[in-house]
C-alpha cells in the first residue's frame, strides 16, 4: 500500500506541542486509528467492486502490523494482487494442466474442469454465475466477452435452462440447447449448460436435496481441439487500484484523528 507520512510538528501549533506530555504516545493512537479506519474502507471497497473474486481478496488482506512508529497493512496472495494491478490477457492451458493432468496416447496432457452454476437470481459466489446471467450484460470493469442478450432475456434463459436442471437424475446429463441455450462465442464448442449434472446430498433428516449443478470441460494441449479459435485464454482483469483509494481514505483521516488524539490527551490533564 502506498506510504502515508503524518508529520505531528507540521500538524499542530507550537504552543499546543510545547504542553503536550507524552507526543509518542500520541503519534501512537493516531496510526492506530487512521490503520483501522483504512482497513475497514479497504474491506468496505473489496466487498462492493468484486464478486466472484472478492472472498479470496478480502482473506489476502492482512490484519494491521504494528511498529514502532508506523502501521503496516498489506495485501498477499496471486490473485489479490492481479485484481489489484491489472492482468492482460493469457492462456489457461499451462496453469491448468500443471497438476492433475494426464497423458493421451499421443502424448498430450489434458483434464477436465469443473465448472459450477448458481440457480438463476443467485448472487454470484462460490456457487459459481447464475444460470443464463453469461448470456448477458457483463460488468463494466469485466474484460470478459458480454452476451447477446439483454439482462431480462438472459434471466429468462436462466429460468428455462433451470427448469431442465433440475428435473435431472443421478447419472443424466443436460442435453444441449436446453431453455434456448446456444454457443456463447464461435470458439465455444456447445452452449455453456450442455452436459450439466445435479449434485444432491442428503439432508440429516435423509432426504435427498440438490446441493449444485456442474459442467465439466476438457481442456487439452493438443492443438488439434483448438482449431477455429483458441479456447482458454482468460481475458485478463482490470485493475481496481483499491490500495490507493484506501490511502486517499489514510491521508483524510490523518486532520481528525489527530485533532481527536489531541484533545484527549488535553482533556486528561
Amino acid at each position: 500500500m502506498p506510504i502515508i507520512d503524518i508529520d505531528m510538528e507540521s500538524l499542530l501549533p507550537r504552543s499546543v506541542l510545547g504542553i503536550l506530555d507524552n507526543l509518542g504516545a500520541i503519534v501512537e493512537s493516531v496510526l492506530d486509528d487512521v490503520a483501522t479506519s483504512t482497513l475497514m474502507k479497504w474491506r468496505q471497497l473489496a466487498s462492493q467492486g468484486l464478486h466472484t473474486s472478492k472472498a479470496e481478496y478480502l482473506d489476502s488482506l492482512q490484519d494491521i502490523e504494528v511498529r514502532e512508529g508506523e502501521r503496516v497493512i498489506s495485501l498477499v496472495g496471486w490473485l489479490a494482487e492481479a485484481v489489484e494491478t491489472g492482468l492482460e490477457s493469457f492462456d489457461l492451458k499451462p496453469i491448468l494442466l500443471e497438476r492433475g493432468a494426464r497423458k493421451s496416447k499421443a502424448g498430450y496432457r489434458y483434464r477436465p474442469i469443473p465448472f459450477r452454476h448458481a440457480t438463476p437470481g443467485a448472487s454470484t459466489g462460490q456457487a459459481g454465475p447464475a444460470m443464463g446471467s453469461r448470456y448477458g450484460p457483463v460488468q463494466a470493469v469485466s474484460m470478459a466477452t458480454p452476451g447477446a442478450l439483454t439482462q431480462g432475456a438472459a434471466a429468462a434463459l436462466g429460468k428455462a435452462v433451470h427448469q431442465e436442471a433440475k428435473r435431472l437424475k443421478p447419472g443424466q446429463r443436460l442435453r444441449a440447447g436446453a431453455g434456448g441455450a446456444q454457443k456463447l462465442t464461435p470458439r465455444h464448442s456447445t452452449d455453456l449448460y450442455a452436459g450439466m449434472v445435479k449434485r444432491t446430498n442428503k439432508s440429516p433428516g435423509g432426504k435427498k436435496q440438490t446441493s449444485g449443478y456442474l459442467t465439466f470441460r476438457m481442456v487439452s494441449e493438443n492443438p488439434a481441439v483448438h482449431v477455429g479459435g483458441e479456447k482458454w485464454l482468460h481475458p485478463g482483469i482490470e485493475a481496481r487500484n483499491f490500495a490507493d483509494q484506501a490511502a486517499d481514505h489514510a491521508r483524510a483521516m490523518v486532520g481528525p484523528a489527530v485533532q481527536l488524539a489531541v484533545q484527549n490527551a488535553l482533556g486528561g490533564r
